[in-house]
């Protein structure tokens, strides 16, 4: 036997088998090559049987041939010449000659091609042994251009042993995305050493080193190769490729035996890791269930690998986001309003981390927490000096405007972490605001027994029995409005539906003086009391049937409860309350929604997250008033106190927050109220929230905190509806420093280490390169991502830090006073903004030190968000010249850009320094 010969293997034979029943001719084909077959000695083709012999002599020849039947066909296997095997032989062949076994020629005719790619041959004499075993059953892709090229042939070859659906194009990612699938795996560890070795070089050649070695890492074990590439994430992070921590040039060594043992290369460390991101935010989109199993896989990887605290380095890994909330958390820790003051451009920026990390998704519980308990450090930082109202219903607007906001962030972040280190933190901040609020709570006390006694209408707010008559009904006219009273809804819950509105096409209406309108509830704060005052217009005990009455008296008004809201089978909302709704001739509709009292016994309000469609049938009621084109009022009778730990302080006869005068005279955290609007003659109230005389409930009213006599009234529309002179189009009512951030005290660089001690150990959260830098954008609503650059000279500005009073009046009178200036108003004709607008927007903005919150600015200006964009556009027109964006909009969409160097470069304005 000629050793020299070829072995012909199944795949080629049994494609050359084709081909020979496919031709219809001669019914036997002899191939040059070992006369050896470890194959099946019969293949069938189609329905046909095809006979496969190894033939050594001509006598072998002929017993072959005397087996074949009259309709089969025969393949002999042969190392024999032509003259050797004799003309009875070689008459009944194709051709009647012995063919070599030439594999490659069989390549073109499987891509329906005439010709190879030379590329093709020089990836080895592997290649169409492999194409030929491997070739789906409905053959491999067709070649177009009639040529079979490398990328066509061995991509596709790729593709089928992952068994993927083919024609394939891949690239890294599309390769990571493969070897996710446990079957795609499985299919490539299953293949053989040799062909997984060949097609990981050609794959390194065409997609990249990284490619090759998540081929190699997926051949070794079970980890998923996106796990292993989040891993390379950390250990050749993208700032910086140098070792920074002892523990990181140990752990890069060991996990080379988890790809292919061998060195790794830092450029193909970051694509293969920069892959994987990517991979794991398309699984994240597509809610895959394999997500949290990568997470553990990566961070348990590296602790395998010795370094498990690289995971708290990481920006995609749980770890990471869990070492950045910590370190955040203890800048909150501080014990007082002074350190809470001077650590918090150190928890703006901490904040920055946190919401840089890929996973800190905005509705994410923690991540949601962590904003709200920023908010509440800068509002004690801003609310711990100012000054206490003096009179009820300053009082009253205040907490509208501002303590009902530190509220609800407070309500958040008291549920806000499962991680005891940041929880214990959260505690210390709450403990901080409760005092303030305390303080607040207490002043309003104060001024309310005064009030009461002498029975003096609150200055700028509006007594609960007054607001249908003087409020609502002087305008029903034209706005025909729904009234939805949702009972025991408190300021902070009605600030989050207000959001919620106004998010669906709602438009909030105010009074002339731009402020939501502050009502005072009747006392002691019940339902029985308040919501019986507001229909009734009187002072009195009263129920559903009593309220009914009235109303339909009064404005001839129908008024829906509970049991009027149960709709029929296929039904929102019952007929009678739709028809209602449609009636043009009723001025006035009303609607009481029991949904927030109701959850004071069942579950945690405060806790809650109040959206349109938690409190049936709100929503239905709105659209139904928007088809109507009815201005829709929601409001309340009281609020209500959330239990947080509450001092219970039993008392006969006494309901939850109100006790008769008879049970003892009012101690420190209580207020003795007595007058017209105390239904009961006298009652003594606690002030503080975290007192009770009964039993131990979800929440609370009949007290008097502001969150209790505070009732919430907004007011909304639909653009083209009716309107009343009365009712404008209400500005941002969020407070300023909901929105902004407080900025560090000089510009310049972000420090290159930010450290915290986690676990015990010093965790760097910020490494970067010799050569990079990282630069913190200051930050908008909530902090914005940190972003590299190149190193460069800094561009000096005032974008980092808040100019002084002085420096932005002298600023502002230069630019209103220059040529330029004059050009540009000249130029901009009647649609040029008053001076006074483009003062108090570029005070605000240079205040703020360049960057302001799109609401912040419309606040100032006095104009709704709807009214921003066309406002915007004309300040731009006046500052931005010739184009430069002196004056521009972030990425984001809502956070406003002053280029403070720039501005003085366009119009030709001096420095002016503090």
């Amino acid at each position: 036997m000629n050793d020299r010969l070829p072995v012909a293997s199944q795949a080629l034979v049994s494609e050359r088998a084709k081909k020979l029943v496919a031709g219809g001719g001669a019914r036997v084909l002899v191939l040059r090559a070992r006369p050896r077959w470890t194959g099946p000695e019969e293949l069938t083709v189609g329905t046909t049987r095809v006979l496969v012999r190894g033939v050594v002599s001509q006598l072998a020849a002929l017993s072959a041939l005397a087996e074949r039947g009259p309709d089969d066909y025969l393949v002999l296997l042969s190392d024999r010449t032509e003259q050797e095997l004799g003309d009875a032989v070689m008459l009944r062949a194709h051709k009647q000659r012995v063919e070599p076994v030439d594999e490659w020629s069989t390549v073109p005719g499987l891509y329906d091609a005439q010709r190879l790619d030379p590329a093709l041959l020089r990836a080895g004499a592997w290649v169409p042994a492999a194409l030929l075993e491997h070739q789906p059953p409905d053959g491999w892709p067709r070649a177009a251009s009639g040529v079979v090229t490398a990328d066509h042939a061995l991509g596709n070859l790729l593709g089928a042993v992952l068994r993927l659906p083919l024609p394939v194009d891949l690239d890294l990612v599309g390769l990571l995305i493969a070897l996710h699938s446990p079957e795609s795996r499985a299919a490539w560890q299953g293949a053989t050493e040799s062909l997984r070795d060949a097609l990981r070089v050609w794959a390194a050649d065409r997609l990249g080193a990284a490619a090759g070695m998540a081929l190699a890492a997926a051949a070794r074990g079970p980890i998923s190769v996106v796990a292993i590439g989040l891993a390379l994430d950390v250990l050749w992070p993208s700032t910086t490729w140098d070792v920074v921590d002892p523990e990181q040039g140990p752990a890069r060594g060991r996990i080379e035996s988890r790809i292919d043992g061998k060195p790794i290369s830092p450029v193909a460390a970051r694509a293969l890791a920069d892959a994987s991101r990517t991979q794991l935010l398309r699984l994240d989109l597509d809610h895959d269930t394999t997500v949290s199993s990568v997470l553990a896989q990566a961070e348990a990887l590296l602790a395998d690998l010795g370094w498990a605290a690289g995971a708290e380095r990481s920006t995609v890994l749980p770890a990471g986001l869990r070492a950045r909330l910590r370190a955040l958390a203890a800048l909150l820790a501080g014990s007082d309003v002074a350190a809470i003051r001077a650590a918090l451009p150190r928890i703006e920026g901490a904040l920055a981390d946190v919401v840089a990390h890929d996973r800190a998704a905005p509705d994410e519980v923690g991540v949601d927490a962590a904003r709200m308990a920023v908010r509440l450090a800068r509002w004690v930082s801003v609310h711990a000096d100012r000054a206490l109202p003096t009179e009820l219903g300053a009082a009253l607007r205040d907490y509208l405007s501002d303590g009902a906001w530190a509220d609800r962030a407070a309500a958040i972040v008291w549920n806000g972490s499962t991680d005891d280190v940041v929880s214990a933190a959260y505690r210390t901040l709450l403990a901080t605001v409760r005092h303030l609020r305390d303080r607040d709570d207490h002043n309003a006390a104060r001024l309310l027994a005064p009030a009461t006694e002498l029975d003096s209408a609150p200055v700028g707010a509006v007594l609960i029995e007054n607001v249908l008559n003087t409020v609502v009904w002087p305008t029903a006219a034209s706005t025909r409005p729904l009234v939805i009273l949702l009972d025991g809804m408190s300021a902070p819950v009605a600030v989050e539906l207000a959001e919620a509105l106004s998010s669906e096409a709602w438009i909030e209406r105010v009074p002339d003086d731009g402020k939501r309108v502050a009502v005072l509830a009747a006392l002691p704060t019940l339902t029985r009391y308040s919501r019986t005052a507001f229909f009734t217009g009187e002072l009195r005990d009263g129920k559903q049937d009593t309220e009914k009455a009235v109303m339909k008296a009064r404005f001839r008004a129908p008024l829906f409860h509970k049991d009027d809201l149960r709709a029929a089978a296929g039904e929102v909302l019952p007929s009678a309350v739709r028809a209602a709704i449609d009636d043009p001739s009723l001025r006035l509709v009303s609607v009481v929604l029991n949904t927030i009292d109701d959850a004071l016994d069942k579950h945690d309000p405060g806790g809650t997250r109040w959206d349109l469609d938690d409190i049936p049938p709100l929503r239905a009621l709105l659209n139904a008033a928007a088809v109507a084109g009815r201005t829709v009022v929601l409001t309340s009778d009281h609020g209500h106190v959330v239990e947080r730990g509450s001092e219970a302080r039993p008392v006969a006869a006494a309901e939850a927050r109100h006790r008769p005068v008879s049970s003892g005279a009012p101690g420190p955290d209580e207020v003795l109220v007595r007058g017209r609007r105390v239904v009961s003659g006298e009652e003594v109230l606690p002030w503080r929230e975290d007192l009770r005389y009964a039993s131990l409930r979800s929440g609370y009213h009949g007290g008097a905190s502001l969150a209790e006599i505070t009732v919430p009234f907004l007011v909304f529309g639909r653009l083209g509806q009716a309107d009343s002179a009365v009712w404008r189009d209400a500005p941002p009512q969020a407070p300023a420093w909901w929105n902004e951030t407080q900025r560090a005290a000089a510009p310049g660089l972000r420090r290159s280490r930010r450290t915290d001690t986690v676990a015990g150990a010093q965790v760097d959260l910020a490494v970067m390169a010799t050569e990079r830098r990282t630069v913190l954008a200051p930050d908008g609503p909530q902090g914005v991502l940190a972003f590299d650059l190149p190193e460069q000279p800094v561009r000096t500005e005032r974008g980092g830090q808040n100019s002084p009073p002085a420096v932005v009046a002298a600023l502002v009178a230069q630019l209103t006073s220059s040529e330029v200036y004059a050009d540009q108003r000249a130029r901009a004709g009647r649609r040029a903004l008053s001076h006074e607008q483009v003062a108090a927007a570029l005070t605000a903005l240079t205040e703020q030190g360049g960057r302001a919150h799109r609401d912040t600015l419309a606040a100032v200006l006095d104009i709704s968000v709807g009214s921003f964009g066309g406002v915007f556009a004309a300040i731009g027109r006046l500052l931005n010249v010739d184009g430069y964006p002196v004056i521009s909009l972030d990425a984001d969409g809502v956070t406003v850009r002053l280029d403070d160097v720039l501005l003085r470069e366009q119009f030709e304005l001096a420095s002016v320094r503090g």
